[in-house]
């Protein structure tokens, strides 16, 4: 049957103190957020308000005795509220587990304290043992107690830690982002000095194309005038033949009172025209570039000629306006336009 006691005793106790870290570690986290005193007060409030009617109810004269240990009733009640606060700022500011030992060590030393300093109450006498074992409840107290300050400190430094450790984190993470960005600005340094010596062998291709179309297209311009100086060279000697041929024609046409022509060359200074006639001269041949209309009493028909500004020419067509030293040069109609008329001083041979 003791046995049995023993066991349930030790198992409500198990049960009890489980409980009560529970509570307390609940109280620990509260007491984060609300202010201790105010779940105290209302806690002690609460119990007046049920407990107080119940024990009144059940005991009449319960009343009667309370009035007459007033004194005994204020010191339990001033002691459970300084109890009871103290637990619970240290819960506020502590280890639950610490405090709970603590506060369970404290209560027999508490009522030890407090059975001698009661008027009128006779302490109990103590023997060796209960001192010996109240002394050391009280060492192991302070010890908890320190053990806490220590914890608390130990706390700060380990938040303090974990703040550090955060902060090394994030310049851990910006080192790893700068160094990240540098890598991607390198390679776009290199990307974009490949892309610069591209464009520049681009840019030097472009300017050795350019220099040669240059070049083809003066090669082309030489040739072009070349070929114009050609033709236009055949052109006068076309033109010196067919009036060469028409040279018998064209004495018909001269008066028998013009001289005949001197020989070697000579200069004349006369007032030069222009037409744009189509269709062929009055000694047959085809009008263009190099046929001069002259009167033949000035100039010969067939003479060949020198035109500062016109080229070389022939004396192959006649005109009605024509009189004295005047010549009519023969140019398409863009050309006439320009030349308007001019007094050029012109060779004959």
């Amino acid at each position: 049957m003791t046995s049995n006691r023993e066991t349930t005793g030790f198992l409500l106790s198990v049960v009890f103190v489980c409980l009560a870290a529970g509570r307390d570690v609940y109280f620990g986290a509260l007491f984060q957020r609300v202010d201790p005193l105010t779940v105290a007060l209302t806690a002690f409030t609460l119990c007046t308000l049920v407990f107080l009617p119940v024990a009144l109810a059940t005991d009449r004269g319960g009343l009667a005795r309370l009035r007459r240990h007033a004194r005994t009733l204020a010191w339990i009640n001033a002691t459970s509220a300084i109890a009871w606060l103290s637990f619970f700022h240290a819960l506020r500011m502590g280890e639950p587990a610490l405090v709970q030992v603590i506060f369970f060590g404290i209560g027999p030393l508490s009522v030890t304290w407090i059975d001698r300093l009661v008027p009128g109450a006779a302490p109990a006498a103590r023997t060796l043992g209960e001192r010996r074992l109240h002394a050391g409840l009280l060492a192991s107290l302070l010890v908890a107690v320190a053990v806490m300050l220590g914890a608390q400190s130990l706390t700060k430094g380990l938040r303090q830690l974990d703040d550090l450790s955060r902060v090394a984190d994030e310049s851990r993470q910006i080192v790893a982002t700068t160094t990240v960005a540098r890598q991607r600005l390198l390679r776009s340094e290199v990307r974009l000095a490949a892309e610069e010596r591209r464009l520049t062998r681009a840019l030097t291709a472009a300017r050795e194309a350019e220099r040669e179309v240059a070049a083809a297209a003066a090669s082309r311009l030489a040739y072009i005038s070349s070929l114009r100086a050609q033709e236009k060279a055949a052109q006068v000697r076309s033109v010196v033949a067919t009036a060469q041929q028409a040279q018998q024609t064209s004495q018909q046409l001269q008066p028998t009172t013009t001289p005949p022509p001197p020989t070697g060359p000579r200069q004349l200074v006369v007032s030069a025209t222009c037409y744009d006639l189509p269709g062929k001269t009055a000694t047959g041949m085809p009008v263009g570039i190099g046929v001069v209309a002259v009167d033949p009493s000035v100039i010969p028909l067939g003479t060949r000629m020198y035109v500062p500004g016109y080229g070389n020419a022939v004396a192959a067509d006649v005109g009605g306006a024509i009189k004295g030293a005047v010549i009519d040069l023969w140019m398409p109609a863009s050309q006439c336009m320009a030349w308007g008329r001019r007094t050029v001083t012109i060779t004959l041979r």
